[in-house]
């Protein structure tokens, strides 16, 4: 009998390995190695230190993103891998997320209270956020454990300057100049603390030496840039905003600083264009706002009231608490003819900041225009006590005080100003004013001739020089204008 249907041969039983005894025997064998010999072989299995390496190297490249993901890997494997929170820090600070970076770097520290750098990086986080009191713990942390570290102390110094510890700022910076005489934001932060204890040409020195140093260091162009402006060195301040948009065209802050010192110089078409690009950069809050502020103002000289309005409202719906925006506001306003909206505004700001000399001023300027000179005159005194070394201040006291009848007084304030701003032609056509006014021939007389070398040659100059002529036409020497004295350009 057959096999059944579907049952195994015994025959092919004993073929397959005589078959396979051949195979291994002969060429088969050798080509069964090579496919062995090509096959790959299995990866190791990832480890976190590999995840680690991996996320350093995709930081090394900018690729934060990466360096996150792959530190996130590691801490997943190994939560006690302190480097791996303080690489994910690092990256997420890079990317602006300082709050996560503050959480990571805090972290690390639980791991390791010896990591002297991590109190240094979660400083720079916490200042990102504002918050300066931890700023300061964190570097005297880092100070207190490795008393030679110069980045603990410049770190500290800036944290102080925040806060307004300017003298806290001066010494911390000294100590880390002492420690590294070649670290340029030292040389930054003790300008920068000279300048809040009033030393302007100071901190233009010590932000010259920073670049010096580092002549790529931004922070330096752009601090040296709001000394100048305050020691109205609108030029200088221009230079160096714009030296600071060379290094980097997206700075939005350094379009802002510059176009507030053209508003100073006239160059309004530029500051508007200025404050426009910041304002498309889509800068910070702060940033944001101080454009449209700085844009309100610059229209409000150039005659575009309802666009200086439209930017203060602007700001005001961005901060309802900025007291800056209501004084812009105000000043429209009161280019305008709408003293009492000005008023209103200037109140606010006040309200916000009691010690805002403009916001006085633009009262003082509105009750000049209603015709209540004395009620100008003491809001103009408000704003010079808070502001003493604002000649435009003074000229508009002066001017109130002439209206009043106080010609002495308009005398006085005139040549305050001038002992503030030597070259200015509206300080010296004020007094030139006041002494007229007094009768006082000679002093008048000598008062135009100044006023003729320093006006320019525009038609409303022009006009004061021949009205005052007129004025003392009948008082004046027979030759006295014999010269034909011109306005110089």
């Amino acid at each position: 009998m057959g096999p059944r249907p579907g049952s195994m041969n015994p025959s092919r039983l004993m073929v397959g390995p005589l078959l396979f005894a051949s195979f291994l025997s002969s060429a088969g064998c050798a080509s069964l190695l090579r496919v062995i010999e090509q096959t790959p072989p299995e990866p190791p299995a990832p480890t976190a230190e590999g995840y680690l390496q991996r996320g350093q190297t995709k930081a090394e490249s900018g690729d934060y993103q990466g360096a996150i993901e792959d530190a996130t890997l590691a801490i997943q494997m190994n939560r006690g891998l302190a480097n791996a929170y303080i690489n994910r820090g690092m990256a997420e600070l890079k990317l602006g997320d300082a709050a996560s970076a503050i959480e990571d770097f805090t972290q690390s520290i639980r791991l390791n209270q010896n990591l002297v750098d991590v109190y240094v990086e979660r400083s720079n986080a916490k200042a990102k956020t504002g918050d300066m009191g931890g700023m300061i713990t964190d570097t005297s942390q880092a100070v207190r454990m490795f008393q030679n570290l110069a980045e603990g102390y410049v770190n500290r110094s800036e944290a102080r300057a925040k806060t307004g510890d300017f003298q806290g700022a001066l010494r911390d910076a000294n100590e880390a100049i002492r420690l590294d005489t070649t670290r340029a934001m030292a040389y930054v932060n003790r300008g920068v603390a000279r300048g809040g204890l009033g030393d302007f040409r100071g901190e233009i020195d010590e932000h010259t030496q920073a670049i010096r140093l580092d002549s790529k260091l931004i922070p330096a162009y752009l601090r040296r840039s709001e000394a100048r402006r305050r020691l109205a060195d609108y030029r200088g301040a221009i230079a160096d905003a714009s030296q600071a948009i060379n290094l980097n065209p997206r700075l939005a802050p350094a379009y802002v600083d510059r176009g507030e010192a053209e508003v100073r110089v006239g160059q309004l078409r530029r500051a508007i264009e200025d404050a426009t690009q910041a304002i498309k950069l889509e800068p910070d809050l702060p940033t944001l706002i101080d454009a449209y502020v700085n844009r309100s103002e610059a229209r409000t000289q150039a005659g575009d009231i309802q666009g200086a309005i439209a930017d203060a409202n602007q700001a005001i719906a961005l901060d309802p608490k900025h007291a800056e925006a209501y004084r812009r506001r105000g000043e429209a306003e009161l280019a305008s003819g709408d003293g009492p909206g000005a008023v209103a505004d200037a109140d606010h700001a006040i309200a916000l900041n009691p010690n805002l000399a403009d916001a006085y001023a633009i009262r003082g300027e509105a009750a000049a225009q209603s015709g209540t000179y004395k009620s100008a005159v003491e809001e103009f005194s408000r704003a010079i006590r808070l502001s003493p070394s604002r000649a435009d201040l003074y000229l508009g006291r002066g001017e109130a005080r002439e209206k009043t009848g106080d010609f002495q007084g308009a005398a006085a304030d005139a040549s305050e100003a001038i002992t503030l701003n030597p070259n200015d032609p509206d300080a010296h056509y004020r007094l030139l004013m006041a002494l007229m006014a007094q009768g006082r021939r000679s002093a008048s007389l000598e008062e135009l001739e100044t006023f003729i070398m320093l006006a320019p040659n525009t038609a409303v100059y022009r006009q004061q020089i021949d009205d005052a002529r007129r004025r003392l036409d009948g008082l004046a020497e027979p030759d006295l204008f014999k010269n034909n004295a011109q306005v110089t350009p």
